[in-house]
């Protein structure tokens, strides 16, 4: 039998249904849980490019047009999860997750006035800690290509992938019907569906592609076609690096 759980943190409400699907083969062996859901504002509508991670197991994804998200590879037992998108409330919140089985959520966020006076010195000390690692990249590379914040306000793109085609090696592939085009490494792209990995703000970030992130959420960027040059932190044994990577680091709310 399936039950529902509501419970409200900070201004972030969330529901859950426990145990609607088992895993099983591989995934069920591993003993991993699985979170997916959805994340609608005040109005009952879908939110773009809310980033919902796993406090205990670094793993983020980021919902879609639909508003949907997907984690999976969770450690059972009693999780914490963020929820942050810019103009909107952060949440965070707890749930019990059973090894091999997935939990449903739907979570409601609610829209938040950016204060503005009084906040730019504590501002910019916080926008050059998310952007360290991106300088330390930028300057200390022998390969990869760099986007920063000013990059993105001069070419004024509609889509994320608008500022990246033409960077050499990338290119735009045909997405499914009524989906955008897919950012993939030109020679990755050759024999089969090669998807770029994605980390934000330092995490790996699951099912997730370019145009899921708006422009006007970016800070910025970081473009590596294949491992040679990738920074080690992001060339583990289990990632493909292979296929190309994109780091994106996102914006401090009102800078």
């Amino acid at each position: 039998m399936t039950s529902r759980i509501r419970r409200t943190f900070s201004r972030l409400f969330v529901a859950s249904s426990l145990g609607l699907f088992s895993l099983g083969g591989r995934a069920a062996a591993q003993q991993r849980s699985t979170l997916t859901g959805r994340v609608l504002d005040g109005a009952q509508q879908p939110v773009r490019g809310v980033r919902v991670s796993s406090t205990i197991d670094s793993v983020l994804a980021v919902t879609d047009e639909r508003g949907r998200f997907t984690l999976r590879g969770l450690t059972p037992g009693m999780t914490k999860f963020l929820i942050r998108r810019i103009g909107y409330e952060p949440g965070e919140f707890s749930l019990p997750l059973i090894a091999a089985e997935t939990l449903v959520v739907d979570l409601r966020l609610e829209q938040a006035a950016v204060p503005i006076a009084g906040t730019l010195t504590v501002g910019q000390s916080q926008r050059q800690r998310v952007l360290a690692t991106f300088e330390r990249h930028r300057y200390g590379s022998n390969g990869g290509h760099f986007i920063t914040r000013e990059d993105i306000e001069r070419r004024n793109p509609r889509t994320l992938s608008d500022i990246v085609r033409t960077i050499a090696g990338v290119e735009l592939v045909p997405g499914g019907p009524g989906t955008e085009p897919k950012v993939r490494m030109a020679r990755a792209n050759a024999v089969v569906d090669c998807p770029i990995q994605y980390w934000v703000d330092g995490i790996r970030a699951t099912n997730l592609e370019l145009d899921d992130i708006s422009p006007g959420d970016v800070e910025a960027l970081e473009i590596y076609n294949g491992p040679s040059t990738l920074p080690p932190e992001y060339n583990g044994r289990w990632t493909n690096a292979a296929c190309g990577t994109i780091v994106i680091w996102t914006r401090v709310p009102g800078q």
